[in-house]
């Protein structure tokens, strides 16, 4: 049922529709009576509305001209100016949707008010909020872009209106391009191989090149460069902590030696001194010679201990700095292993599709350079 009735209401607006086009052009006529009633005059001012007129007004100008002469008569009377009120409505609600903050404000105002207050916004309200908002939008972009956005902007709010929308409306973009290309510049000159490679592409290229460059090639150039100067990096570590450890390993072997050592004086003093003091038990005089030289092997065994516990130190120290050297080289291996992933990937697309022949080649190249210093890492 409810299918029904809007079949039947489509059908009946593409009726008035047809019936008011026939009216406007003089195909149907009016009957005699009817047109006494309401006059030509009236019609003819119906059939204006209807074709100036916004949606409400052209809905309601339809109605009026398939009704009577009184309905022609009443629609001029009242129900233009409730049509004419819905359409300026309906102008200012959209606004809402586009405007500035400032415009936003105006028109909800107007929106709160009375048909004339609407009326009153559409006529004149609208400008000066419409100039704050583009102004207000210019400062935004001063405060943020970059130089020769920031010139190009205060200049505009030098300027006149005009000078404002005119940077609006292309202005703003054109300076945008100019600092983006000096950023793109800097880069050349402070990024990493990959960048510098990636950044002279799209300064070789079109404005689209250079915005990608700095809404993604940049990142992606940035990481393969960090990956491979990290890798380098942990090499250049992993290198000198083998050597160190190697260093200390010497030095812990040096002190062991050096406790073996001191370790058997001791040992060979404390004998000396048991014999002694055995011999000297019958002289009081020998017996404390003996006792000296006992406590003096005492005195050796301590210091030997002391020797073995700092070689032990020196030990563990060197055992320590070859772990952290392993974990340096395996770390580098295992971006390695990334990267020669990647490339892999890289490889599937380009033999799948042409196009991406050179992500490969690069990817390939990358791969090369992480392993080598993932191999130095390991040597």
């Amino acid at each position: 049922m409810r299918v029904k009735r809007s079949i039947a209401g489509r059908a009946r607006a593409a009726l008035a529709g047809t019936l008011v086009a026939a009216v406007a052009s003089g195909a149907v006529a009016v009957p005699a009576r009817a047109a006494e009633a309401a006059g030509p005059g009236e019609r003819a001012q119906v059939v204006a509305l209807w074709q100036a007129g916004g949606p409400a007004t052209k809905d309601a100008a339809a109605a009026a001209l398939v009704g009577s002469d009184a309905e022609v008569h009443t629609f001029l009377a009242t129900g233009k100016a409730v049509a004419a009120e819905h359409d300026d409505r309906i102008q200012v609600s959209r606004l809402l949707t586009v405007a500035g903050s400032g415009l936003r404000r105006a028109a909800q105002t107007a929106l709160n008010g009375t048909a004339a207050d609407v009326h009153t916004f559409l006529a004149t309200g609208w400008q000066q909020p419409w100039l704050d908002d583009n102004r207000a939008q210019v400062s935004r972009y001063v405060a943020t872009g970059g130089h020769w956005v920031q010139v190009a902007g205060q200049k505009a709010l030098d300027g006149t209106a005009d000078d404002v929308q005119k940077f609006l409306d292309s202005g703003r973009q054109q300076a945008q391009n100019d600092d983006d290309r000096i950023k793109v510049s800097q880069l050349l000159t402070t990024g990493g191989p990959e960048v510098q490679k990636a950044a002279q592409r799209a300064l070789d290229g079109t404005v689209e090149d250079i915005q990608a460059f700095l809404e993604t090639g940049y990142a992606l150039a940035a990481e393969r460069d960090q990956e491979t100067a990290t890798v380098a990096h942990l090499a250049d570590l992993a290198r000198d902590a083998g050597a160190q450890a190697s260093a200390q390993t010497k030095q812990a072997q040096d002190a062991a030696d050096r406790a073996i050592a001191a370790a058997q004086r001791a040992k060979e003093a404390a004998q000396r001194a048991a014999a002694e003091t055995q011999a000297a038990r019958d002289s009081s005089v020998q017996a404390a010679g003996a006792a000296a030289r006992a406590a003096n092997a005492a005195r050796g065994a301590a210091d030997a201990a002391k020797t073995a516990i700092g070689a032990a130190a020196e030990a563990n120290r060197a055992s320590r700095v070859a772990a952290n050297a392993a974990a340096q080289a395996a770390t580098a291996a295992s971006l390695a292993e990334q990267a020669c992933s990647r490339a892999y990937s890289a490889a599937s697309a380009a033999a799948a599709d042409g196009a991406h022949a050179a992500e490969a080649r690069q990817a390939a190249q990358d791969a090369r350079n992480v392993a080598a210093g993932a191999r130095a890492a390991a040597t």
